[in-house]
């Protein structure tokens, strides 16, 4: 049995990827096989109705062997049509016991990330997860969030800082890159998500050429090195793992602070919208500490911008929010 096989080597099962989508379910039909070669799709209800019926037998047996494991299922994507697959599982009593501990969904953005109504909150969460929070008094999930696959589509060719290797010029809009990544991270877990996990392609280890766009990797970078984005990524799991965002404070016409809490400290991430008007914080606050999308300590004048500034303080959300509105 694999969960018995595995059982102190991972961390939590998911149940299948992406069902939704026909390229990974497909239905085996020996009489159909001249015509479907590569298998049967059925009509959503169908596949919804079986993927259902695998996610309870999931549980049921993974629970068995590490009872507190958790469980990924539902697995829906981002836009509209997650929500019609979120519809049809519940319709197919997905939510009937024995039910998935995880809420799990694919979302990728093509445009810019990091403020109230971006697609992170339009096309993620709060939207494919509406016909789960229906069944519910509360309006609540009532199950964690996790997304499991997903990132910030924009322009990169992957190249990074690679120059004399190329036998081109390097047109890898690298900056951009980076930021729109770690825009898009920190909108996911404004919107609600409680884990979110980096996707990287393994496909794209070549140097492909300036009008390359290997829009599916994060980390990583053509030739298999790393990409700067890995910074930024980084200093946003350094300065905001184990923390919860609590608030959105409006600073200024299109400049917004998230704040995230916890463990006796509270960090302010300051963001703008694609047109925002000018705000800046002229010094810090005494035990304030400030820091820049790369994670490096940020000098005076901090300034909103389009890239990141975290602002770090052992106050409270509400004493955090205050400060930044004077």
């Amino acid at each position: 049995m694999i969960t018995t096989h595995y059982a102190n080597d991972v961390a939590a099962w998911e149940v299948w990827n992406e069902p939704w989508l026909t390229t990974f379910w497909r239905r085996w039909d020996p009489a159909l096989l001249g015509k479907f070669p590569r298998g049967v799709r059925d009509p959503l209800p169908v596949v919804a109705a079986a993927y259902a019926d695998l996610m309870h037998r999931a549980v049921g047996v993974a629970t068995k062997t590490v009872p507190d494991i958790p469980i990924v299922g539902f697995n829906a994507t981002g836009d509209h049509e997650g929500v019609e697959w979120v519809k049809a599982l519940v319709e197919a009593g997905a939510l009937n016991a024995p039910t998935p501990s995880v809420f799990s969904y694919h979302s990728y953005v093509s445009s810019p990330s990091g403020h109230p109504g971006d697609a992170a909150f339009t096309n993620g969460l709060p939207l494919v997860s509406g016909p789960v929070r229906a069944t519910r008094a509360d309006g609540k999930l009532g199950l964690a969030a996790w997304m499991t696959e997903g990132g910030s589509n924009r322009d990169s060719t992957r190249d990074g800082f690679w120059k004399h290797a190329l036998g081109y010029e390097n047109q890898d809009n690298w900056h951009l890159a980076a930021r729109e990544e770690v825009r898009y991270r920190l909108a996911t877990l404004a919107a609600g998500a409680d884990k979110q996990f980096l996707y990287s392609m393994s496909g794209f280890d070549l140097f492909n050429g300036s009008g390359a766009n290997a829009s599916f990797m994060e980390v990583k970078g053509n030739g298999a090195a790393p990409h700067p984005s890995a910074v930024a990524d980084a200093a946003l799991a350094l300065l905001l793992d184990g923390l919860r965002f609590d608030r959105e404070v409006k600073l200024a016409e299109g400049v917004f602070g998230w704040l995230f809490a916890g463990a006796g400290r509270t960090v302010a991430v300051i963001t703008t919208a694609p047109v925002f008007s000018p705000w800046s914080l002229p010094a810090l606050p005494e035990g304030w500490e400030a820091r820049d999308l790369w994670g490096n300590p940020a000098e005076a004048p901090f300034a909103a911008s389009a890239d990141l500034l975290y602002l770090v303080t052992s106050g409270s959300p509400a004493e955090v929010a205050a400060r930044l509105t004077l």
